[in-house]
């Protein structure tokens, strides 16, 4: 199976939930996930931004934020929708704000797999399948909120987690472990 590329993401302030800026999949998104007015307001409904303030405590305690997944609104069928929390860097994404990386259920499943398969931290595993994905370098900085020496420093943690020198043999490595599922 073929990963995506990291599939959406949104800049959301934490005192308010705003969503300050989005891609457009994660409008897309939001729409079907969030309940009205929240969407068309660029807001996170209430039981999101508790998890924001929650899981931004466990970030700031040295802790790992923990994904939440959820289901399309109104009882709508289809495929839940995984959210993450990542820092970014404040210039580039505003002070106060955090990153919400977006993915369907089953490419957050593959990252999970990749997490775990490869004893990766979550931002790492984000970061390997959005590699995976055939993002180039300029889309990857975009997605995750990276200046080009952010998105370098990021990929030589990856490739040292990995043991491996490159990003080409880090995606490599994650291929493999998505074959074997």
């Amino acid at each position: 199976v073929q990963p995506s590329a990291v599939a959406a993401s949104m800049t959301v302030r934490e005192r308010d939930g705003h969503c300050a800026w989005q891609s457009a999949q994660a409008r897309a998104w939001t729409a079907r996930y969030f309940p009205p007015p929240f969407a068309r307001q660029a807001r996170l409904p209430p039981d999101l931004l508790l998890w924001l303030h929650r899981e931004a405590l466990r970030r700031r305690a040295g802790a790992m934020a923990a994904a939440i997944t959820i289901a399309p609104w109104g009882g709508a069928q289809g495929p839940r929708l995984s959210l993450s929390l990542h820092e970014a860097e404040p210039r580039l994404i505003g002070e106060g704000h955090w990153l919400v990386l977006m993915h369907e259920a089953s490419d957050a499943a593959r990252v999970a797999r990749l997490a775990r398969a490869l004893h990766l931290e979550p931002a790492q595993a984000e970061l390997l399948f959005a590699c995976m994905g055939g993002a180039d370098e300029a889309q990857l900085r975009a997605a995750l909120g990276l200046s080009a020496d952010g998105l370098t420093r990021r990929l030589a943690a990856l490739c040292e987690a990995l043991g491996v020198a490159t990003p080409v043999q880090a995606v490599a490595r994650g291929q493999a472990v998505l074959r074997q599922a």
